[in-house]
Formats: structure tokens, C-alpha cells, sequence
């Protein structure tokens, strides 16, 4: 996976599966390696981070990882990275509610607030996030209201229960335009 990841034909698979049997230190070591690459290893990155999501427990040091990958409010992190960052950080922030802290929600409201805006998809995730932890202060932000996605998002977030996002099929447009490893059901299309 270090010096030759290309002959493997689908490396997400591969690091999700080593993941699942608990191989916190070479999903770490495997980030870490492909941090010290540019944009030639940005998917890479970002699949090691999505593979965070499939261990069995993470640690502080993990959380941490997944919270600066998700805001750091510089170019050095890719969009696909910080959309895997914000989609884990949604997908275990129930479980591991613990390690959140009140400088995670403010770097959270930053990235919001950032110059210029974030994309309609990672915006969603922020909001859901903020959801997730502190459901008045998604008031604080507006939305684009001819945005269907992001009306959903802040309705849902302001619910105080966004996890259910999970339980929700992903909408046709989504999956054409961003992997995200939901199943090619179009159930919101009406089935035969």
C-alpha cells in the first residue's frame, strides 16, 4: 500500500477490511505516509481516513485526526479529504460523543463561517455536525434556501437528531457526482 498501491485494484476495500480487524496502527501509519505526499496521494488520504470509521473503537488521538482533517481551514487539506473527515465525524460522533470538545464545535462554526463558502455537500455535513452536538447554534448560520439538500440538512440538524441521515437513503445526484459508498438504489425515484 506504501510503495505500490496502484496494483491493488481497489484499495478502499482493502483498507476498510484492515480497519474491521482492528489495525488502528497501520491505518494511522498509512495516513500518516500518504500525508507526506501532495495531491498525488489525496484519495488515498481520504480513504484512510474513511477507513477510521470501520475500527472497531478509536482513541482521543484518532478523534482528533478526524476533527482537524474535517476543519482545517487551509488548502492543505483536500475537499475529498474533509468530506470523509465530516462524513466519519457524523458516522461516530454518537458513539464517541466523549471526546467531543467545545474547540471542535468552534473550529465547526469557523468552517461554516469561512471565506468562501464551503461546498454545498460539506456544508451539509457541518451543519449536521453542529446537529449533532449543539442543535441551537445551526440557527446561527443560513443556508440556501433553493438548495434542497441544505434546507433538509438544517431542518434535520435542528431536530437535535441528524445520525438519522444514515438511515436515509443518498439521492441519485449525489452518488453521479461524489463516491460515497452507498449502495446505486435510487429509492426516492419510485420502484416498479
Amino acid at each position: 500500500m506504501r510503495e505500490a498501491f496502484w496494483i491493488i485494484r481497489d484499495p478502499i476495500n482493502v483498507l476498510e477490511n484492515l480497519a474491521r480487524q482492528g489495525y488502528h496502527a497501520e491505518i494511522r501509519n498509512l495516513l500518516a505516509y500518504y500525508q507526506s505526499f501532495e495531491k498525488s496521494a489525496e484519495y488515498l488520504k481520504a480513504i484512510a481516513i474513511r477507513a477510521m470509521r470501520f475500527l472497531p473503537d478509536i482513541d482521543t488521538q484518532e478523534w482528533e485526526l478526524i476533527v482537524e482533517f474535517a476543519t482545517t481551514p487551509n488548502d492543505s487539506v483536500s475537499l475529498a479529504e474533509k468530506l470523509m473527515a465530516t462524513e466519519t465525524w457524523l458516522y461516530l460522533g454518537h458513539k464517541y460523543n466523549a471526546f467531543k470538545q467545545s474547540q471542535h464545535i468552534e473550529a465547526v462554526k469557523v468552517a461554516l463561517r469561512s471565506e468562501p463558502a464551503p461546498p454545498s455537500r460539506l456544508e451539509k455535513n457541518y451543519l449536521l455536525i453542529l446537529g449533532q452536538f449543539e442543535p441551537n447554534a445551526v440557527q446561527e448560520f443560513s443556508v440556501n434556501v433553493n438548495d434542497p439538500m441544505l434546507v433538509s440538512a438544517r431542518d434535520l440538524a435542528l431536530q437535535g437528531n441528524p445520525s438519522e441521515i444514515f438511515d436515509l437513503p443518498e439521492l441519485k445526484v449525489l452518488r453521479e457526482i461524489y463516491y460515497s459508498g452507498q449502495g446505486p438504489t435510487d429509492s426516492e425515484e419510485g420502484s416498479p
